[in-house]
Protein backbone atom coordinates (compact mmCIF):
# COMPACT_ATOMS: atom_id res chain seq x y z
CA UNK A 1 0.00 0.00 0.00
CA UNK A 2 1.40 3.24 -0.79
CA UNK A 3 2.42 5.49 2.59
CA UNK A 4 0.09 8.19 1.35
CA UNK A 5 -2.80 6.24 0.86
CA UNK A 6 -2.26 4.84 4.47
CA UNK A 7 -1.50 8.40 5.27
CA UNK A 8 -5.15 9.27 4.16
CA UNK A 9 -7.03 5.91 5.10
CA UNK A 10 -5.49 6.97 8.90
CA UNK A 11 -6.85 10.63 8.37
CA UNK A 12 -10.15 9.05 8.20
CA UNK A 13 -10.16 7.03 10.71
CA UNK A 14 -11.35 8.43 14.06
CA UNK A 15 -8.71 9.09 17.12
CA UNK A 16 -10.66 6.96 19.60
CA UNK A 17 -10.32 4.04 17.80
CA UNK A 18 -6.61 4.50 17.19
CA UNK A 19 -4.64 1.97 19.54
CA UNK A 20 -2.40 4.09 21.98
CA UNK A 21 0.71 4.70 21.11
CA UNK A 22 3.56 3.87 23.18
CA UNK A 23 7.14 4.32 23.49
CA UNK A 24 8.21 1.08 22.93
CA UNK A 25 6.25 1.58 19.82
CA UNK A 26 7.84 4.36 18.85
CA UNK A 27 11.48 2.71 19.05
CA UNK A 28 10.44 -0.26 17.42
CA UNK A 29 9.19 1.90 14.17
CA UNK A 30 12.04 4.25 14.57
CA UNK A 31 14.23 1.24 14.70
CA UNK A 32 12.91 -0.26 11.47
CA UNK A 33 12.35 3.11 9.78
CA UNK A 34 16.47 3.10 9.61
CA UNK A 35 17.18 -0.57 8.94
CA UNK A 36 15.17 0.47 5.57
CA UNK A 37 11.91 -1.51 6.76
CA UNK A 38 8.93 -0.53 4.42
CA UNK A 39 7.86 2.95 4.01
CA UNK A 40 4.15 2.06 5.13
CA UNK A 41 5.69 1.71 8.83
CA UNK A 42 7.41 5.02 8.71
CA UNK A 43 4.02 6.23 7.60
CA UNK A 44 2.00 4.93 10.63
CA UNK A 45 4.82 5.95 13.00
CA UNK A 46 4.54 9.26 11.33
CA UNK A 47 0.25 9.51 11.77
CA UNK A 48 0.74 8.26 15.05
CA UNK A 49 2.92 11.07 16.38
CA UNK A 50 0.76 13.72 14.51
CA UNK A 51 -2.66 12.22 16.08
CA UNK A 52 -1.15 12.46 19.66
CA UNK A 53 -0.11 15.70 18.88
CA UNK A 54 -3.33 17.35 17.34
CA UNK A 55 -5.18 15.85 20.75
CA UNK A 56 -2.99 17.36 22.68
CA UNK A 57 -3.27 21.21 20.91
CA UNK A 58 -6.83 20.24 20.34
CA UNK A 59 -7.11 19.90 24.41
CA UNK A 60 -5.13 22.95 25.47
CA UNK A 61 -7.26 25.26 22.70
CA UNK A 62 -10.03 23.50 24.53
CA UNK A 63 -8.70 24.38 27.70
CA UNK A 64 -8.21 27.78 26.69
CA UNK A 65 -11.53 28.35 25.60
CA UNK A 66 -12.96 27.23 28.91
CA UNK A 67 -10.66 29.16 30.34
CA UNK A 68 -11.68 32.68 28.47
CA UNK A 69 -15.48 31.46 29.05
CA UNK A 70 -15.34 31.21 32.30
CA UNK A 71 -13.48 34.38 32.46
CA UNK A 72 -15.62 36.15 30.64
CA UNK A 73 -19.17 35.20 32.66
CA UNK A 74 -17.35 35.72 36.06
CA UNK A 75 -15.78 39.06 35.24
CA UNK A 76 -16.64 42.40 36.43
CA UNK A 77 -16.83 45.37 34.56
CA UNK A 78 -12.75 46.19 34.21
CA UNK A 79 -11.08 48.46 36.84
CA UNK A 80 -10.32 51.44 34.33
CA UNK A 81 -14.62 51.18 33.25
CA UNK A 82 -15.35 54.73 34.87
CA UNK A 83 -18.95 56.52 36.05
CA UNK A 84 -19.13 58.29 32.89
CA UNK A 85 -18.40 55.71 30.32
CA UNK A 86 -20.47 53.79 31.59
CA UNK A 87 -23.97 53.35 29.44
CA UNK A 88 -26.37 53.23 31.99
CA UNK A 89 -24.85 56.63 33.31
CA UNK A 90 -25.21 58.14 30.19
CA UNK A 91 -28.45 56.90 29.41
CA UNK A 92 -29.92 58.16 32.78
CA UNK A 93 -28.11 60.01 34.91
CA UNK A 94 -25.82 62.49 32.52
CA UNK A 95 -28.85 64.57 31.49
CA UNK A 96 -29.00 66.06 34.85
CA UNK A 97 -25.73 65.19 36.54
CA UNK A 98 -23.49 66.23 33.28
CA UNK A 99 -21.75 64.08 31.28
CA UNK A 100 -18.45 64.58 33.51
CA UNK A 101 -20.70 63.76 36.06
CA UNK A 102 -19.88 67.61 38.02
CA UNK A 103 -23.21 68.33 38.34
CA UNK A 104 -25.38 70.80 36.30
CA UNK A 105 -26.72 74.27 36.92
CA UNK A 106 -30.43 73.57 37.73
CA UNK A 107 -29.44 70.12 37.53
CA UNK A 108 -28.40 66.92 39.67
CA UNK A 109 -25.28 67.99 42.13
CA UNK A 110 -21.82 66.64 41.34
CA UNK A 111 -21.48 62.78 41.44
CA UNK A 112 -17.64 63.46 41.93
CA UNK A 113 -17.84 66.05 44.68
CA UNK A 114 -16.04 65.37 48.29
CA UNK A 115 -19.92 64.80 49.83
CA UNK A 116 -21.15 62.31 46.98
CA UNK A 117 -18.47 60.30 47.52
CA UNK A 118 -17.96 60.25 51.16
CA UNK A 119 -21.61 59.04 51.28
CA UNK A 120 -22.29 55.16 52.24
CA UNK A 121 -22.75 53.39 49.87
CA UNK A 122 -26.14 52.05 51.31
CA UNK A 123 -27.54 55.80 51.39
CA UNK A 124 -26.14 56.07 47.47
CA UNK A 125 -28.13 52.87 46.53
CA UNK A 126 -31.39 54.17 48.18
CA UNK A 127 -30.86 57.72 46.50
CA UNK A 128 -30.55 55.79 43.34
CA UNK A 129 -34.09 53.37 43.46
CA UNK A 130 -36.62 55.31 45.65
CA UNK A 131 -35.06 58.80 44.39
CA UNK A 132 -34.87 62.05 46.26
CA UNK A 133 -36.29 65.71 45.76
CA UNK A 134 -36.15 65.87 42.18
CA UNK A 135 -34.22 62.79 41.65
CA UNK A 136 -36.91 60.40 39.96
CA UNK A 137 -36.78 56.45 41.50
CA UNK A 138 -34.51 53.95 39.28
CA UNK A 139 -36.00 50.96 40.58
CA UNK A 140 -37.81 48.90 38.10
CA UNK A 141 -35.89 51.19 35.49
CA UNK A 142 -32.30 49.67 35.23
CA UNK A 143 -31.56 46.64 37.51
CA UNK A 144 -29.89 46.02 41.04
CA UNK A 145 -26.56 45.34 39.68
CA UNK A 146 -26.99 48.06 37.39
CA UNK A 147 -27.79 50.50 40.46
CA UNK A 148 -24.49 48.18 42.66
CA UNK A 149 -22.34 49.14 39.91
CA UNK A 150 -23.12 52.84 39.28
CA UNK A 151 -22.78 52.87 43.80
CA UNK A 152 -19.49 51.22 42.61
CA UNK A 153 -17.98 53.82 40.35
CA UNK A 154 -19.10 56.64 42.11
CA UNK A 155 -17.46 55.84 45.35
CA UNK A 156 -14.59 55.14 43.75
CA UNK A 157 -14.19 58.51 41.78
CA UNK A 158 -11.51 61.15 42.96
CA UNK A 159 -13.16 64.01 44.72
CA UNK A 160 -12.93 67.52 42.81
CA UNK A 161 -12.24 70.60 45.07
Amino acid sequence: MDPRALHEMLARQPTSTLPPFTTMDAQKSLHLATRGASKVVCANFIDRISTRCTMRISQLIATACLSCALTTLFAQAPDDATLISNPVYEKNCAKCHGKSAEGRHFGGPSLVSEKTISASADDLRKIITNGKGHMPKYSGKISAEEIDRLVQQIKAGKPKQ
